[in-house]
């Protein structure tokens, strides 16, 4: 189950990752201000996203702490790449709970 779960983490990072690439090369990479400078719907679930994405780093430092994992790194991307740092952490707690059992729980 363990294998499974960092395989997840893994496909979702990759897929998501090149996704996002793939967006920022057709739009820039500040692209998205001028959708959210709409109002509207888009505003909101961009302030949404930002809001879910600070409130799974906070729940997140304490996971970290206990898998014996720094966090700041993973909240320094964050304010640069958004969900790609959530993905990471994910990749990076799941192999290391693979790697290291004892740790798990």
């Amino acid at each position: 189950m363990k294998v499974q779960k960092l395989a997840l983490a893994i496909v979702l990072l990759v897929a998501f990752t090149t996704y996002t690439v793939i967006v920022a090369v057709q739009h820039g990479l500040l692209g998205f201000l001028a959708v959210h400078e709409q109002g509207g719907w888009s505003l909101q679930v961009f302030l949404d996203l930002v809001m879910a994405t600070f409130g799974f780093f906070t729940l997140a430092g304490a996971d970290a702490k206990r898998h014996g994992i720094s966090h700041w790194p993973y909240f320094a991307a964050a304010l640069a790449l958004g969900s790609i740092a959530m993905f990471a952490y994910f990749v990076h707690r799941q192999w290391r709970e693979l790697r290291e059992p004892e740790l798990a729980g």
